[in-house]
């Protein structure tokens, strides 16, 4: 295992450690290939953090994470704690189901739950859970709910 020696590391998204004892993505084949623990927390702070996602989805606007996960180190503790589904199916981390109303991603607010699950909540531009604005289109508010799949 490589360690990360860094006296200074770079902050993710302006608040994220990244303290891993090992390296989290490589060049292989001239493709980079992260390790999917640090994947599933660089993508929650992007939700929380990262400028851009908050310009196109304003339901991540006044998210925050625990700070028990702002280092790599105690998510990836948390995460290898879950049972191991998550490892081999489409899981997704979610701050929505066991507290309503949470703005919190951490480890007693958040769960991992089926990708398909999680789509059936998904929301878009508004706090009301399947309910959709469209502002390009004539009738711009939608409401719905599925898996996010379509049977084809």
């Amino acid at each position: 295992m490589a360690f990360n020696k860094h006296k200074n590391p770079k902050l993710v998204y302006g608040v994220g450690i990244n303290d891993a004892s090992y390296v989290v993505a490589r060049r292989e084949n001239g493709k980079q290939i992260m390790c999917p623990v640090y994947c599933m927390w660089k993508s929650m702070l992007h939700r929380c953090y990262g400028a851009k996602t908050l310009d196109y989805n304003k339901a991540y606007i006044g998210c925050s994470v625990d700070p028990e996960w702002i280092r790599f180190s105690g998510f990836e503790k948390w995460l290898l704690q879950q049972p191991d589904n998550w490892r081999t199916e489409d899981y997704e981390l979610d701050k929505d189901l066991l507290v309503e109303g949470n703005r919190v991603y951490g480890p007693n607010t958040c769960l991992l739950v089926p990708k398909v699950v999680n789509n059936f909540f998904y929301q878009k531009f508004t706090e009301d859970i399947g309910v959709r604005y469209f502002p390009n289109r004539k009738k711009p508010w939608r409401a719905a709910c599925g898996s996010g799949k379509r049977n084809e």
